[in-house]
């Protein structure tokens, strides 16, 4: 099974302003998350980062990138569909926890 791999972009992951995580698979990447912190949205990073993302797959040769966003996120699915992604199908997710 592949791993997570983090990057960043123009070192805002360590500031904690930007977070891209994508998980590669042998014909697609799956995009596990994109989250640019409140204080900063609005200015671009979370499109640069998507950006990069997608180049990055690209490079990689993947077919394809896969992502899950929340039916609430409004500006995200409004990323999205700017970037060229469209719906293939709608989840009903229950999401499980359980402390230590």
């Amino acid at each position: 099974m592949a791993t997570a791999e983090k990057s960043c972009l123009s070192g805002q992951y360590e500031k904690g302003v930007v977070v891209l995580a994508t998980r590669p698979y042998p014909d697609h990447v799956f995009l596990v998350e994109l989250a640019v912190a409140p204080a900063h949205q609005g200015r671009g990073l979370g499109r640069a980062a998507l950006s990069r993302a997608l180049a990055t797959a690209q490079e990689s040769g993947a077919a394809s990138v896969w992502l899950v966003v929340s039916n609430g996120n409004v500006p995200a699915i409004g990323l999205y569909r700017a970037s060229g992604f469209t719906p293939v199908r709608r989840l009903t997710s229950c999401h499980w926890a359980r402390r230590p």
